[in-house]
């Protein structure tokens, strides 16, 4: 009886052991639905609404080139102690991490306009806690992030042997490219119009419609800079450069080019390093030889950026 007792003692203690370590890989609802019926792992998942954030670090592939991998194993774990604690305690999970790019997701049956106001939140937290990350450490990591909303199937993806619970669907390759546009325009923080549109208490602006890489559909993106209430503190020039933007990609979008460029260029003058309005300026200078009443339409005012 003593041995009996002894040995559930340590089938509990492991099993306890096991549910801790496989909380930090899965959520608890998978765990528990796989563990009940392991031979249909293939088969589970569900059809969410929700936001995905991709996340890429700059510098990344030169550091792994100058450093050890140990070293590199330490940095990148620090990194991502920064970052993970602001998805999770905006309420959202971490899908995937491959070397240093992270996929998170704020994601439920049903539409619900707190997902995307975590998704926000959490990003712009994000921007400010690397900020403190990259002064302290020695090897900064600069970072960007894209996100999307719309549908996605969260469940085990894999097969045979191995799976890894994660998003699949258009919104995570969306997300994924939206984030990549940040290198095209010099910016942080990217949003997809389905992401901000109607959301209270945020600073954006809108950068354009983008045909992203390998994409068929354009898509509206906006910077997303700040909380209306923290704005002032980041920057006081912030509220008069996003109007004179707005102006300047309104003119862009009536296909007045010339005048667009012109208003561009006065604001690279007013308020130097903008990288959007640095990145108009190039745009416009090289594209404006092609453009003509005549032979625009209605495209004409999507950016390729496949092709740039």
């Amino acid at each position: 009886l003593q041995a009996l007792c002894v040995l559930l003692w340590q089938s509990t203690s492991y099993f306890i052991k096991v549910r801790k370590v496989s909380e930090r890989y899965l959520p608890k609802e998978v765990f528990a639905i796989n563990t009940r019926n392991p031979e249909g792992m293939n088969q589970f998942g569900v059809l969410m609404q929700g936001v995905c954030m991709a996340t890429d670090a700059g510098q990344y592939t030169s550091l792994s080139e100058t450093i050890s991998p140990l070293e590199l194993h330490k940095v990148i774990n620090d990194y991502y102690g920064t970052i993970f604690p602001r998805v999770k305690g905006r309420k959202g999970r971490i899908s995937d991490v491959i070397g240093d790019a992270m996929l998170a997701v704020w994601a439920a049956p049903k539409i619900d306009e707190k997902l995307r106001l975590n998704a926000c939140h959490a990003a712009l937290e994000i921007k400010s806690a690397l900020v403190r990350f990259n002064e302290d450490s020695e090897y900064p990591l600069a970072t960007r992030m894209g996100l999307h909303y719309g549908q996605m199937r969260l469940g085990n993806v894999g097969a045979m042997e191995h799976y890894e619970y994660r998003a699949v669907g258009d919104t995570v390759n969306t997300a994924t490219r939206i984030e990549g546009l940040n290198k095209e325009l010099g910016t942080r923080i990217l949003v997809s119009a389905p992401v901000i549109e109607g959301l209270q208490g945020f600073f954006h602006r809108e950068l354009g419609t983008f045909l992203l890489k390998g994409k068929t559909q354009p898509i509206t993106v906006f910077e997303l800079i700040g909380t209306i209430d923290e704005i002032s503190n980041l920057d006081p020039n912030w509220p008069q450069l996003a109007e004179k933007f707005s102006q300047a990609i309104d003119l862009f979008k009536t296909k007045e080019w010339e005048q667009a460029l012109v208003l561009f260029r006065k604001i690279n003058n007013d308020f130097p390093g903008d990288g959007p309005t640095q990145f108009y300026i190039n745009y416009l200078h090289n594209r404006l030889s092609t453009f003509s009443e005549n032979s625009g339409n209605d495209h004409a005012v999507i950016i390729d950026v496949g092709n740039i």
